[in-house]
């Protein structure tokens, strides 16, 4: 499926998705780079395995579940931020 066009997304006049956009590049960067140093080697491989296959546009699902406070969100955070998402 392809992607929206992002321009043309903002010219719709949608605030929540023009609040979804504007983010902070540089912000995101560093929020990823400190997430990605704290990931143990079980979040580290499903973290590749993430960025793998967005990397390589394979479409894979993906369903990561475990116990709360075993940094579920942590590795999500740091997957999705990989892409600005």
């Amino acid at each position: 499926m392809p992607l929206p066009d992002s321009a043309l997304m903002r010219n719709v006049g949608n605030r929540l998705i023009n609040e979804e956009l504007d983010y902070d590049k540089d912000k995101l960067q560093i929020l990823h780079d400190q997430s990605l140093a704290m990931l143990n080697t079980c979040q580290r491989a499903a973290y590749e395995a993430i960025i793998t296959s967005v990397h390589n546009e394979e479409g894979k699902l993906f369903f990561i579940h475990g116990h709360g406070d075993t940094g579920l969100t942590n590795t999500r955070e740091t997957s999705a931020a990989a892409y600005g998402i």
